[in-house]
């Protein structure tokens, strides 16, 4: 199909399903689009996650029955392939409901990636192919209170925060990076709080310019589509009515504490 909307409209016969956040809240030119909204959800001890329904959609079984109803071709798409836990868990899903997939379509894809394609004998391309891609980082879920994983809470469930774990010091220890010395995690997760600082400031100030009022916890929906929490613990419950630069402040002072141990 072409790439820019034609009029009159003459859709293409295929059905284009995202299920990451590549092509999240948008939809393809000429082409039906049907996302899937999927999340992946850490225990309380961060060593096992799931791929679970995004909170407050549809199980993704009944979403996988939906598309089926469009009775279409589907194409899968993602901005990446690497470990393909996404692909393998929604893909059982597929199987279970028998909907057929005819391809999918990745931004980037490692070998690790294509070699899983492979062995299930998938029809995939990309745009990026990178053989010896070691680890793959997402700058948003490396951000406190911007974005992160979820976690298995009954925390803040009656706000619009959704509970999360970002990968850094000093909420969680990054197991996914191998082979690198402590220094280099203990600064990167530093850069990370003080660049999350940088844009919540620079957010907090236009806010009250705006609607002259602070922008707080509560108010996070207002600015964020996917508002998210950040905490050493997921059981903790911020005060909503604090903004969440002075969080980000006080984990940046924990996180310095902990200098003198890894700099030893």
């Amino acid at each position: 199909v072409k790439s820019v909307e034609s009029k009159p409209r003459k859709l293409g016969k295929n059905m284009c399903v995202p299920f990451g956040s590549a092509l999240e809240r948008t939809v393809v030119p000429n082409t039906v689009t049907k996302f899937l909204h999927t999340e992946k959800v850490f225990d309380d001890e961060l060593d096992h996650f799931d791929i679970e329904t995004y909170p407050h959609y549809l199980s993704l079984s009944n979403q996988v029955k939906m598309i089926k109803a469009f009775d279409r071709p589907v194409i899968l798409s993602d901005d990446l392939l690497h470990k393909g836990y996404r692909i393998s868990a929604i893909d059982k899903i597929f199987k279970q409901e028998d909907v057929p997939v005819l391809m999918l379509i990745f931004g980037i894809m490692s070998g690790r990636g294509k070699e899983l394609m492979d062995i299930q004998e998938r029809n995939v391309d990309s745009v990026y192919f990178i053989p010896n891609l070691r680890i793959w980082f997402n700058e948003r879920n490396l951000y406190p209170y911007i974005g992160g994983d979820s976690i298995v809470s009954e925390a803040n469930q009656s706000s619009n925060i959704l509970n999360s774990i970002n990968f850094i010091l000093p909420y969680a220890s990054p197991g996914f990076i191998r082979d690198v010395d402590t220094k280099s995690i203990y600064e990167l997760s530093k850069i990370c709080i003080e660049n999350s600082i940088d844009i919540h400031t620079a957010i907090e100030e236009e806010y009250r310019i705006i609607y002259e009022r602070n922008f707080t916890l509560r108010e996070m929906g207002n600015v964020f589509t996917e508002p998210r929490s950040g905490s050493f613990r997921s059981d903790i419950i911020h005060s909503l009515d604090s903004k969440p630069s002075d969080h980000l402040i006080k984990d940046l002072e924990s996180l310095k504490r902990l200098r003198n141990i890894i700099f030893r």
